[in-house]
């Protein structure tokens, strides 16, 4: 297959696309004619497969190829460079070239494939930095960026991709800068491939999730960095919220391991309210499961009476943030959730001093957020910076960050959904320390000032 571009016979300035016996003509100032099909005919997708060494991962043999089919095509097509390349990676034993060359078109029984994406357009790499806002685990800063399949921050971003894609539609665009340019023409290289190969089984999940069912390896549709959720721990039917950082294993992984979800929460850790990693896990099965994980609205959490739960709850954690003394009715929070009935004091600074290894791991901001300005220096990109000069760029969970609680009176509710729902306390008639769930609360009130001054002086 080879690609020939020519001048139009019409003497205009249209480009006549010549693809095998195939014409079609395009004009060079309105992008939007090119249709989709004619973007993934024109060989601006390139497909390698490559054997590597199992133990080193040295590349030992490649080739390119018409599909995913691991076809070998000898006589690879040369033409314009590609948006992407899709690479198949083999992990096989140690084999010289000519025996490689010599294998079937498919890879050797036994042995492991892994896909991926490497982007090579500047158009595509610039427009998801420029739409993705939260995604830890992937790398976007590289001069091409890498995405194993499915290809799930795509997917992620596909509506906001298809949407920036469309402000480069029109044919009078002028004041654009170079590497917005081919933004149309290559997103749409982008979107025929992942209509064709990731979409159709993402909205088929999409549209089980609405039923509330999830099979096990479309998991992480749902499970988009960033969002914020409420979930049920199914060991005791308990909800708990947060902000999904990141999943691993699962279909992700070869062979298929079982899911586990990164997800981050607010806890104190001794001087101030920061986020703390945490994760959950699910086991594989077979079919469709219930799904108990709901992405929130971070501006708009009414109407969700387990969310209003756990806002409630936050709102305790955050007043008793202070060393305050109360009389508190309930049972512990851990097995065998003991009945308490009497007078607590609630310090968790004493509560770090008498166990320093309790404190929680927190995250800084830099570790998975980013604020993405682009280096471009032409001149149009540096008009835009100066006028975006006195705009503050920030995070985007920046309000999460070390959050004081001796000096800040209240916070936002998304705020307090993700605050714990449970807290340590120091009970004076057995001289021990207990883990206190608000969910298991009957009664928490102060006591009379008096009283707070002469057991405070004591604790």
């Amino acid at each position: 297959m080879t690609l020939k571009t020519t001048a139009s016979p019409e003497g205009n300035n249209d480009v006549a696309v010549q693809i095998g016996d195939a014409k079609t003509v395009a004009t060079n100032s309105d992008p939007s004619k090119i249709s989709d099909a004619k973007l993934t005919e024109n060989k601006r997708i390139k497909y390698r497969v490559e054997y590597v060494e199992a133990v080193t991962g040295n590349v030992l043999y490649q080739h390119e190829s018409e599909s995913l089919n691991f076809e070998v095509d000898a006589d690879a097509a040369s033409g314009a460079q590609p948006v992407f390349e899709i690479v198949t990676t083999v992990r096989a034993a140690q084999k010289s070239a000519e025996e490689f060359a010599t294998l079937k078109k498919t890879p050797p029984v036994g042995r492991i494939a892994t896909v991926s994406m490497h982007i090579l357009s500047s158009a595509v790499i610039h427009a998801l930095r420029s739409v993705v806002q939260y995604y830890p685990t992937q790398d976007l800063s590289s001069a091409v960026i890498k995405i194993s399949a499915p290809y799930a921050i795509l997917a992620h971003h596909y509506d906001e991709l298809m949407e920036y894609r469309e402000k480069f539609k029109s044919s009078d665009l002028k004041e654009i800068c170079y590497r917005e340019k081919d933004a149309y023409e290559h997103l749409g290289v982008l979107k025929a491939f992942l209509d064709e190969h990731v979409m159709p089984a993402v909205e088929a999940e999409k549209a089980r999730n609405k039923r509330g069912y999830y099979t096990f390896d479309m998991y992480w549709v749902t499970l988009k960095p960033g969002t914020m959720f409420k979930d049920q721990w199914l060991d005791d039917d308990t909800h708990y919220a947060g902000v999904i950082h990141s999943v691993t294993g699962g279909s992700l992984e070869r062979p298929t391991q079982e899911w586990t979800k990164w997800y981050w929460s607010l806890e104190y850790d001794g001087s101030l309210v920061e986020r703390t990693l945490k994760s959950s896990f699910i086991s594989k099965f077979d079919g469709e499961s219930t799904l108990h994980f709901k992405p929130l609205d971070r501006q708009n959490l009414k109407g969700d009476e387990e969310v209003e739960r756990l806002i409630s709850y936050g709102k305790i954690y955050w007043n008793h943030m202070r060393k305050q003394c109360k009389y508190y009715k309930g049972a512990t929070a851990t097995f065998p959730h003991n009945d308490i009935d009497g007078l607590v004091m609630v310090d968790m600074d004493a509560y770090y001093e008498a166990f320093p290894g309790r404190r929680p791991d927190v995250m800084t901001n830099e570790s998975d957020a980013r604020t993405w300005v682009s280096d471009c220096m032409c001149p149009i990109c540096n008009q835009k910076r100066e006028a975006d000069k006195q705009v503050k760029q920030t995070t985007l969970f920046e309000d999460f960050e070390g959050l004081p609680p001796k000096t800040l009176d209240e916070l936002d509710d998304d705020q307090y959904l993700v605050l714990p729902s449970k807290i340590y306390s120091y009970v004076f008639r057995t001289r021990t320390w207990g883990k206190w769930s608000f969910s298991l609360l009957l009664h928490l009130h102060p006591v009379a000032d008096r009283f707070q001054s002469t057991f405070m002086s004591k604790g």
